[in-house]
């Protein structure tokens, strides 16, 4: 996380939203959210890579179902973008709705 902070110049203020599950409002917070998924390994270089969803959802979540649900609901909404600037906020909006 401290990581994901200084790469993407983010303050403590701007990453708030991930405590509150509510969207990035900043570009810093929003590349940071896509650091952070990248880091957990559900984005690569910006993409969606759901063989990695598996052990994100048993490390992190303990279900199955959700790692399928994610790819099935999130997969078409955050597309197969190469900036995790982007695709990371997408995929967090996505992951906030599952649950």
């Amino acid at each position: 996380m401290m990581t994901c902070m200084a790469e993407e110049n983010t303050k403590e203020e701007d990453i708030r939203f991930v405590e509150k599950r509510t969207q990035p409002t900043t570009p810093e917070a929003e590349c940071y959210i896509g650091c952070i998924l990248d880091a957990l390994g559900l984005l690569d270089d910006g993409e969606l890579i759901p063989r990695n969803c598996r052990k994100f959802s048993q490390n992190v979540v303990a279900k199955e179902k959700y790692c399928l649900k994610l790819y099935e609901k999130c997969h078409r909404s955050v597309g197969s973008g190469n900036d995790r600037c982007i695709t990371g906020p997408l995929l967090w909006k996505c992951m906030i709705s599952l649950n």
